[in-house]
């Protein structure tokens, strides 16, 4: 497995680890997604809660201790989505914030006040207009982020994902290497370390969501060591049939399976896993291509690069 180690450290302090990451784009939030969006969070908070210490609402100025009632930001978003919900609760600030969509909404939970740390939680919800002046519920466009140290047992990260997609409407999904940073106070460092690394490092996912939630809604960021497909996303994706791959079916969907353990590959080595470039393949049809630009330092030229690059490196 990669080295625990940060990726870089800067007058003592770590700027940004590498880790192994759960990301799940969700389907539009509505008040039926609530008991889900409440399991997962007791399921987080047994799994890595003694872990975090820091939590904050991008609305609030404040960073507060972490404690399992900081998720009632998320546990709550799919009923304050509601628009009755909006007109009868005038008072929330957050409701009234809604009048105004598009807007968004985050939560972040770390395992430092101050510094990076490999223990991570992110909710993001991006509010959007509604299409329709009687829909019922202002339409979103919603992530979840874990992530833990990279020498964390495979096989139970393996078992958390796949119960963590069993209670939630996952969109799509993966799960693999990639990175955290300094997630409450300041990006750009771990930015700077994430532009340099992934690209020589394609088994890693960037893992950016902050302003890309609608581009994750309509296309796929990246396969990884597991890629999840849901169906009501995406057809029932057609394994290659030569193995590299494997199909399995969960609740909500399909789980592909790119190998044993995750793979970092490294471009300068010319060491590419195979296993990746066939899910890339299998899900090619709804994965992001071109047209979005993950901002400075990253240029969008290099953006596309790095969304293609397994099917560019491997021609």
């Amino acid at each position: 497995m990669f080295d625990p180690s940060p990726l870089q450290v800067r007058a003592g302090q770590p700027d940004v680890y590498p880790v192994l990451a759960i990301y799940m784009q969700l389907e539009a939030l509505v008040p039926d997604h609530q008991p889900g969006l409440v399991a997962a969070a007791d399921l987080i908070d047994g799994w890595i809660g003694s872990h975090l210490t820091a939590s904050h609402v991008d609305e609030l100025e404040m960073i507060a201790a972490y404690s399992r009632q900081e998720f009632g930001f998320m546990t709550a978003m799919p009923d304050r989505l509601a628009m009755e919900s909006v007109a009868r609760s005038p008072e929330f600030g957050e409701l009234e914030i809604l009048a105004d969509a598009p807007c968004s909404f985050a939560l972040t939970m770390q395992g430092s006040r101050t510094n990076a740390s490999p223990f991570s939680v992110v909710f993001d919800c991006e509010v959007c207009e509604p299409l329709e002046p009687t829909a019922a519920v202002y339409p979103s466009r919603a992530a979840l982020r874990i992530t833990v140290p990279t020498d964390w047992p495979l096989a139970d990260f393996y078992e958390r994902v796949l119960a963590l997609a069993g209670l939630l409407d996952v969109r799509w999904g993966n799960a693999g290497l990639s990175y955290s940073g300094q997630e409450i106070a300041s990006y750009q460092a771990s930015s700077d370390v994430i532009h340099r690394h992934a690209r020589r490092y394609p088994g890693f996912d960037v893992g950016f969501y902050a302003t890309h939630l609608g581009d994750w809604h309509h296309a796929i960021r990246t396969v990884n060591w597991l890629t999840l497909v849901g169906s009501k996303f995406c057809p029932m994706p057609q394994p290659d049939g030569r193995g590299a791959v494997e199909v399995r079916q969960y609740g909500g969907g399909w789980l592909l399976l790119a190998g044993a353990e995750p793979s970092a590959g490294d471009v300068n080595r010319l060491s590419i896993d195979r296993g990746y470039v066939v899910a890339d393949q299998i899900v090619r049809s709804v994965r992001a291509s071109t047209g979005i630009n993950f901002c400075a330092p990253w240029t969008e030229g290099e953006t596309s690069r790095w969304l293609r690059r397994f099917e560019m490196l491997w021609q």
